[in-house]
């Protein structure tokens, strides 16, 4: 069992395992490189959302939408 984004640890990398939510809001996130199997690292989070490295890219994604990412 996984734990949500905003709750992982900050700098260290992990594995997206699951996205929730609807599927407007799933393919927006595998638009940008975030699916099940990516490799993610949170770079900060605050109570607006989270700052994330996907590759070479960083993502900054609302709350609503990185509590949906389930990551282990």
């Amino acid at each position: 069992m996984g734990s949500r984004l905003p709750e992982y640890k900050v700098g260290q990398p992990t594995f997206v395992l699951a996205i929730g939510g609807q599927d407007v809001e799933r393919h927006r996130l595998e638009s940008m490189g975030i699916f099940p199997g990516a490799e993610i690292k949170l770079i900060t989070k605050s109570k607006g959302g989270v700052l994330v490295a996907v590759g070479e890219a960083r993502i900054s994604l609302a709350a609503d939408a990185a509590v949906q990412i389930t990551v282990a």
